[in-house]
């Protein structure tokens, strides 16, 4: 087997799945040295051995490993830029193939028809997600129905989103395998999203964790819906303009509701609750520290969303949103202060039931006071701890 067959095995299928449509448009990724991508990819290949192969033409035969293949940018640029060519060639005439992304040059986007004027698609999208959307509303300048074919989480949040861009009359998403096939109606979706929440839904995902961000520990994206049909208004400013503390602090209060506080609107003061509550660290929340550097993130990364109908969306530098710059691309920061003071790096508590009078309990016997930690604490005022400040 060799790339030519590949070619032609996937220019088979792109037909067979547009067999039913006017317009075809394949888009591709593009693998840029510094993105922020970079963790989750180095991530995803950490167990490859990636080996440099050359696509220089049909003839060449396809690696035996393509895990080590795809683990290099390099090979999949070549792949992109082959694929795309073959696309273009071997598209027939009573059909119209739009290629961009896979290029060598950034903004090259070619149709089989070459009469066709496609400067409005002339993009500097780094991936094919946001590509899409863009696509899409081109799309529906011209056509009633408009199907956009992927398989990926972000595609589907982004076109309900950016639903009322695009303006056609159908716009579904087809995903799932070959063999069991999935259409879901994005209108639906939409009107089905809490309400007013449309705009929130980017920054949400984000926010939760995808590909770019982190999540937070023990809280899904299913558990943290609840808070957002709520509370989703806290987060309309996120991906828009600057970073303000005002959304700073929404954000934040929005993070105290995701682990169920709602005493305090500050992340610090609700880790304090939650460790009094359970005495256990992975219950607590994250410092405001650390969430400041994790929001940039999520505003930089909803900021990249909300601008997918844009060709060229001017977006700030990386390393000025949450990212660093080291030998092997970028990488987020996670704070610049320790999670707790040095001083408590050691912590003692008690497991007492009654007033912690002897020095059976440990902290009388370190010559410590009881804390927030302490069982002691817990109990009712019966049987009040006797080794309090």
């Amino acid at each position: 087997m060799t790339f030519g067959d590949l070619a032609d095995a996937y220019v088979r299928s792109v037909l067979k799945a547009g067999s039913n449509y006017q317009w075809v448009d394949v888009l591709f990724d593009r693998y840029r040295e510094e993105t922020i991508k970079g963790s989750t990819r180095t991530r995803r290949t950490k167990a490859a051995r990636p080996i440099r192969r050359l696509v220089e033409g049909r003839g060449v035969p396809l690696p035996k490993n393509w895990t080590n293949f795809l683990s290099l940018a390099d090979n999949k640029v070549d792949l992109a830029h082959f694929l795309s060519e073959e696309l273009c060639s071997q598209a027939p005439d009573d059909k119209e193939i739009v290629v961009a992304g896979g290029f060598r040059e950034e903004l090259e986007v070619r149709s089989s028809k070459p009469t066709t004027d496609l400067t409005h698609l002339q993009a500097t999208h780094e991936e094919a997600d946001t590509r899409l959307v863009l696509h899409a509303v081109h799309a529906s300048s011209q056509f009633n129905t408009v199907v956009v074919s992927s398989r990926d989480t972000d595609v589907l949040v982004l076109l309900v989103s950016r639903f009322t861009r695009v303006q056609c009359e159908h716009l579904w998403m087809l995903s799932g395998t070959t063999n069991k096939r999935r259409y879901i109606p994005i209108d639906a979706v939409f009107n089905n999203l809490p309400r007013d929440s449309a705009k929130t839904l980017l920054p949400f995902h984000a926010l939760t964790g995808c590909d770019t961000t982190s999540y937070f520990a023990n809280h899904i994206k299913m558990s943290s819906w609840e808070v957002f049909k709520e509370h989703h208004q806290l987060l309309i400013n996120l991906g828009i303009g600057e970073l303000t503390e005002e959304t700073v602090r929404s954000s934040e209060k929005f993070v105290c509701r995701i682990y169920n506080v709602h005493k305090t609107d500050s992340v610090d003061a609700a880790r304090h609750i939650l460790f009094a509550k359970s005495g256990k660290p992975e219950t607590m929340s994250p410092t405001s520290d650390a969430l400041r550097f994790h929001l940039m993130r999520v505003h930089y990364q909803a900021m990249v969303w909300r601008n997918a109908h844009c060709a060229k969306p001017e977006l700030p530098a990386p390393v000025d949103m949450g990212w660093e710059r080291s030998n092997s691309g970028l990488k987020p920061i996670l704070m610049s202060l320790n999670p707790i003071p040095e001083s408590c790096l050691e912590m003692i508590s008690c497991g007492c039931q009654k007033q912690c009078s002897t020095r059976r309990c440990q902290c009388r016997k370190s010559g410590l006071r009881c804390t927030a930690m302490c069982a002691c604490r817990q109990q009712n005022d019966e049987t009040p701890c006797m080794n309090m400040d």
